[in-house]
């Protein structure tokens, strides 16, 4: 969505794809190096004005920023590094260990402007380097539209869009539907399957109401939330997550985890938000969304917190002050 506001407004982009988590280490290493050569060309050849890139959470690609960064700030003292954190756990991710820290701080120390999901991450940043300048750039939903069903029908049909990963809590939420109390309950999930050994085991354990489904497209994206009563996002952990404001932006009710920047997304008065990791919970959770009077009520609701804070002209907005 970055990349189309900003063609949008006439900018010339070269896009430099760096997604090789498939391959083995050895064999990351190699393309890594060839997509650094790549970069330092474009840099070089064009004399890239602005070099926006994914700020990463994990020891690979800090280890691999710190090559890399140094390197364009030698090649390049004007081009302008901006980096943008999608996700929410940089303090756990810091504060797992002294070398987490200092590669964090050492590559903080290149970048121009870290962009970050919600206020709430603005700390986070800071405290590891307090002169980057942090800028907050709240996502969006690909699917906005400008109006709300008033006539939904609710029929116990509840919806997960997930990655097929542990740490995403669709084990939880298949155990929470295998109860008798949601026999007349059903889920369907959709999404990559990650971790085949995982997958297999929720496709032994599902009963007759569960669903397990491979992805689908962006643009049957609509039409599944529109044809279930509920989404439900049962996450360890989240930065701000694109499903949850695609939610929103069609008054679809939620039933989410309290990780990250959820809470703030849905408001902390909001009803239906449950500690991770507790299957009872999230069964107690589903059961008093079926009783809840007020749903329409409800998809209204967060339907209003998208637009005053998510919508696309706000997105569009601030990607211009950014980029400017």
């Amino acid at each position: 969505m970055v990349e189309k506001t900003l063609l949008q407004q006439g900018k010339s982009i070269i896009k430099i794809d760096e997604s090789v988590w498939q391959y083995s280490l050895m064999r990351k290493i190699i393309l890594y190096l060839a997509l650094a050569l790549k970069l330092f060309k474009t840099i070089i050849s064009k004399k890239c004005r602005i070099l926006y890139f994914n700020f990463p959470l994990s020891r690979f690609g800090l280890i691999k920023l710190s090559f890399l960064l140094p390197l364009i700030r030698l090649i390049s003292l004007k081009t302008k590094l901006i980096s943008h954190l999608h996700r929410g756990d940089l303090r756990v991710f810091s504060d797992k260990s002294n070398s987490n820290k200092l590669l964090l701080r050492f590559c903080l120390k290149f970048i121009d402007e870290i962009i970050v999901l919600s206020e709430i991450y603005i700390d986070d940043v800071k405290r590891l380097n307090s002169k980057v300048k942090v800028t907050l750039l709240r996502n969006t939903s690909s699917i906005e539209r400008t109006f709300i069903d008033s006539d939904r029908i609710y029929n116990r049909k509840f919806l997960c869009i997930s990655n097929y990963i542990r740490s995403k809590g669709i084990g939880e939420l298949v155990d929470s539907f295998r109860n008798d109390e949601l026999k007349d309950f059903h889920l369907t999930i959709y999404g990559n399957i990650y971790d085949t050994i995982f997958f297999d085991d929720l496709n032994n354990k599902k009963t007759k109401n569960i669903s397990l489904e491979q992805a689908i497209s962006r643009s049957d994206l609509d039409k599944k939330l529109k044809e279930n009563d509920c989404f439900i996002l049962p996450s360890w952990n989240e930065g701000q997550p694109l499903v949850i404001l695609e939610a929103m932006s069609l008054g679809v009710p939620i039933i989410a985890t309290q990780v990250g920047d959820i809470p703030n997304m849905l408001g902390n008065d909001y009803p239906f938000l449950v500690k991770p990791m507790e299957i009872e919970a999230l069964k107690i959770s589903i059961l008093n969304f079926d009783r809840f009077l007020n749903k329409p009520e409800l998809g209204r609701r967060l339907y209003n917190s998208y637009l005053n804070s998510f919508s696309n002209k706000i997105f569009n907005e601030k990607i211009s002050n950014i980029f400017a």
